[in-house]
């Protein structure tokens, strides 16, 4: 009996090691790299972002601000769709802006606490959003749950605060 404890205890061990050296791991170490050490054009990047974020999601708690930076990182991944977070943002189809705000003639003042607040989020959304969980589930396009835009050939991925998102039917 003492020779199957031992012979056990050996095999136990043995799996418990070989699984430990043989599983990926997935312990991801965040960017936490402060804005104020970005290099001037990712801080151009961040900025366009967090302005966006600011416009479109001033409001909501910060899921709702991370929903609308990760469509914005997700256009930017997207072909179809400009190679910078500045051209995303800024982007015109038909003359139509991609973001309301940005067609806008006079824009409220904005607080510089939630900005700043803001602005931090979106470093760390710039320098991690290959390892940030996808919250939109690869959303493209949103809108508040206010308006109907009877946008055709997309489907919903969730709904995050006031926002609705959506990505192309079909797309996995």
């Amino acid at each position: 009996m003492k020779k199957v404890i031992i012979i056990f205890s050996v095999l136990v061990s043995t799996l418990f090691v070989y699984t430990r050296l043989h599983t990926p791991n997935t312990t991801f170490k965040f960017d936490t790299t402060p804005y104020a050490e970005l290099s001037k054009s990712s801080k151009r990047e961040v900025e366009c972002l967090a302005h966006n974020i600011y416009r479109e999601a001033g409001i909501e708690g910060e899921r709702g601000m991370m929903a609308v930076a990760l469509v914005t990182l997700n256009r930017l991944k997207t072909q179809g769709f400009p190679d910078t977070i500045c051209k995303v943002v800024n982007q015109k189809k038909n003359s139509t802006c991609q973001f309301s705000w940005v067609c806008m003639n006079k824009l409220p003042r904005m607080d510089e606490r939630i900005y700043n607040y803001i602005r931090e989020l979106a470093t760390y959304v710039f320098l991690n959003h290959d390892l940030i969980e996808d919250i939109t589930n690869g959303a493209l396009f949103y809108h508040a749950d206010y308006v109907n835009p009877r946008w055709k050939k997309l489907e919903v991925t969730t709904k995050i605060g006031r926002h609705i998102f959506y990505k192309p039917l079909g797309e996995i």
